[in-house]
């Protein structure tokens, strides 16, 4: 029903821009920041993101209504709504204050919030702009400032980064904007972030370079350091190092082709650097003050601060843009459970590369973004499909990362190459353009289709082959309108439809059960585990204080308990969803076991209840059983809730 509805607003919505696409574009470029700012002003006004934090709705006992107004909230999305939503409500029902650095609620302990990426009110939220709208406006409209800031920021900024490297041909630009924001590989993955803060430097380093007076250099240096900072300070190499990389380059190719443009004075302009320099210096300092223990723990676990990989992945990783249109609306068939898994940018990866070649050998064209663009996924292709030695991915960097992430960023720079090239050079013969649109839509529907062979039909062959057919030769003749529509058809069925629109947090904020829990954690500081499957961080939502809470890293002195010998470290030693079971089986000692790459189940005997200064357990099931031990502890039921229990645990 919402896609069927969406598609009606669509319909209407390109009908009146063609109708009146003369009138409309050019406003809406002039206008395009101001509109940009009236959306984000209004998402955060009315509470609308794209949470799916809705999901609750159908696990939380006498769930009100569940905020959901159009779309589907997504179980895949559990790394959302269960984990983020519950360390950013933590952060505000936290008894130790308002938005704590270092939080009490998580891992039962002391916890690091500022590396979790979560918001924090202290001076480190400086580079943590999308944040910002949670200490400003509080919990649900700081939720609907950080969705909505981030897809307008994408989009502007990746509209600005498409004019420069298409030489300001806005409707060039356009469907670059459109198919990037709204892609599948970012929202699904909501890896929005990195790609922001890498556009955005790029642009200012241009800036930078294109200014002539010193207060030029000095604020553009400044907002470069600090958008350096925001970079690093996401704390996720493996996304980091391939955009990073991608946009150094492309900011040399700039600085070459438009050499005459620049201005350079490296004594004044290393002067005016200075205090952006210091400003993240300082800033860098105090945040390495607090969080180097943290830090230090995060980059010794096993999963995945350890991970070091020199590529080789998956082909046909590469070549499932058009199954991306479905996977919002049907999963039934894939090849994985998991959708997000297989999200990509559309792209008819490697025809810019090819276009590309045919521009530099056959018509001599020597354009410096074209060969940067060309150089960088060439590769990254190589890393991908068959691994770099291990001293070339160290130097580069390129160890730090994974293929699987590094082919979402190979993706996008075969989009912007193969609109780089059309740039440059135009297909005169709309035969040959369509002829040539016609193989290249029935090799890639193919090549989809043997991807992901039990999870295409006749139907979804025929639309994957239509829209391929029109994506390209839009694009291959240059038509401004017919690339408007299909760029906003494709992001409309890939990415738009991935993420619900959601209203307020009120299904879990309000919810009895929550509210309740949150009552006994400000009586008590005793600690809570819970007994709920996956939803091991529903007391967190609370502000209780959770022992089996996600632990964005380990929690020794509790590990230490249970596992004094550290035989299991191997295991615990990770970014991790421990998954307790109490038992009061006699001289037992607890086990714990990998039940998946982040999921640990423990058993856990009651006897270690006292150790740990346990006081409550959530559960889903009847604990009058752990009455039965020998060990003094008594299980008392305090209230019940459609298949939720509290327990309040004594000790003789």
């Amino acid at each position: 029903m919402a896609g069927l509805l969406v598609f009606v607003l669509s319909v209407v919505a390109t009908y009146c821009f063609v109708r009146y696409a003369d009138k409309i574009v050019p406003i809406l470029y002039r206008r395009r920041v101001v509109i940009g700012i009236i959306v984000v002003v209004l998402c955060t006004l009315f509470e609308i993101s794209g949470s799916s934090i809705g999901m609750w709705s159908k696990t939380l006992p006498d769930a009100s209504s569940d905020g959901l107004v159009l779309g589907t909230p997504r179980w895949f999305r559990t790394d959302e709504f269960a984990t983020t939503m519950a360390e950013v409500f933590a952060q505000f029902n936290d008894p130790s204050g308002y938005l704590p650095y270092f939080g009490t609620v998580f891992r039962g302990t002391q916890t690091d919030m500022f590396v979790s990426g979560i918001p924090v009110f202290d001076l480190a939220a400086i580079i943590r702009p999308f944040s910002w709208g949670y200490i400003l406006f509080g919990l649900s409209r700081g939720l609907a400032f950080y969705w909505s800031a981030r897809c307008v920021a994408l989009f502007l900024l990746t509209f600005e980064v498409a004019l420069r490297l298409m030489g300001e041909k806005k409707k060039l630009a356009f469907p670059i904007a459109t198919l990037v924001t709204f892609s599948s590989a970012v929202c699904w993955w909501g890896s929005a972030d990195i790609l922001i803060y890498s556009e955005a430097l790029y642009l200012v380093g241009v800036r930078f370079f294109s200014s002539r007076s010193t207060a030029g250099w000095m604020g553009w240096s400044a907002t470069f350091f600090w958008l350096l900072g925001a970079l690093v300070a996401t704390l996720y190499p493996a996304w980091i190092v391939p955009y990073a990389l991608l946009f150094l380059c492309l900011g040399v190719a700039y600085l070459v082709q438009h050499k005459s443009e620049m201005c350079f004075s490296p004594r004044k302009q290393l002067l005016c650097c200075v205090p952006g320099i210091l400003m993240l210096v300082i800033l860098g300092m105090h945040i390495v003050s607090l969080s180097s223990d943290a830090m230090a723990l995060l980059s010794s676990t096993s999963y995945p601060g350890a991970r070091t990989d020199f590529g080789g992945g998956d082909p046909a990783y590469l070549f499932r843009s058009l199954t991306s249109l479905f996977t919002p609306i049907s999963v039934e068939g894939l090849s994985t459970d998991r959708p997000d898994s297989i999200s990509s940018i559309m792209c008819l990866y490697p025809t810019g590369m090819l276009l590309a070649a045919y521009l530099v050998v056959k018509k001599r064209r020597f354009d410096p973004t074209l060969i940067a663009l060309f150089a960088v996924e060439a590769f990254y292709s190589v890393y991908f499909l068959f691994g770099l030695p291990e001293i070339v991915a160290r130097v580069t960097l390129m160890s730090f990362t994974i293929p699987e992430r590094t082919a979402v960023v190979i993706e996008l720079i075969d989009l912007l190459l193969m609109v780089k090239a059309l740039s440059l050079f135009e297909i005169e013969s709309a035969r040959r353009a369509l002829c040539l649109s016609a193989v290249l839509a029935g090799v890639f529907s193919l090549l989809n289709y043997v991807a992901e062979p039990g999870y295409y039909d006749f139907v979804k062959i025929v639309i994957a082959f239509s829209f391929c057919l029109c994506f390209a030769y839009f694009f291959f003749v240059r038509s401004a309108l017919g690339m408007a529509i299909v760029s906003i058809a494709i992001a409309l069925f890939s990415g738009v439809l991935v993420n619900p629109v959601q209203v307020g947090v009120s299904v879990v904020e309000d919810n009895v059960l929550i509210r309740d829990i949150r009552e006994l954690a400000q009586e008590s500081d005793k600690k809570w585990i819970t007994q709920t499957d996956w939803a091991e961080n529903i007391a967190a939502f609370a502000g209780a204080s959770t022992i089996n809470s996600t632990q964005y890293y380990p929690n020794f002195e509790f590990w230490e308990t249970l596992d004094p010998e550290a035989r299991n470290q191997e295991i615990y030693n990770r970014f991790s969803h421990p998954r307790i079971t109490l038992t009061i089986a006699e001289n037992a000692e607890p086990s714990i076991e990998l039940s998946g790459t982040d999921v640990i189940s423990v058993t856990l005997p009651v006897s270690y209840l006292k150790e740990l200064n346990v006081g409550y357990v959530l559960t889903q099931g009847d604990l009058n059983y752990l009455n039965s031990n020998d060990c003094g502890i008594e299980f008392s039921l305090l209230r019940t809730y459609g298949g939720y229990s509290i327990y309040e645990v004594g000790y003789e």
